[in-house]
């Protein structure tokens, strides 16, 4: 999404939900969750596209850190992470190490 919306090459919303094989109504979710992460999209009907207003595209940033085991629980899926993280992940004394 974000190569074409950069690129200004996404067309109508149908032809860029089809183009993703995606809805039209997924598309604009995304949409919408792209503009609240603080990406300023909009469409402009000259060029019949999507297109970033005042940046060049969505940039997100992760960093790793101690998540305590009992802060798993709080998470949705939490317990099911842990679980599988426990088999597959090294831990200290006080939780897994992300």
């Amino acid at each position: 999404m974000d190569e074409l919306i950069r690129r200004r090459g996404t067309g109508t919303a149908e032809e860029f939900a089809e183009t993703l094989g995606i809805s039209v109504s997924v598309l604009k979710e995304n949409i919408n969750e792209m503009r609240a992460l603080g990406a300023e999209i909009e469409f402009c009907r000259h060029r019949k596209s999507y297109c970033y207003k005042n940046c060049s595209g969505l940039s997100l940033k992760f960093e790793k850190s101690m998540l305590a085991k009992t802060d798993t629980g709080k998470i949705w899926g939490g317990g099911f992470f842990d679980n599988f993280l426990t088999r597959t992940m090294p831990r200290d004394g006080d939780g897994l190490l992300l």
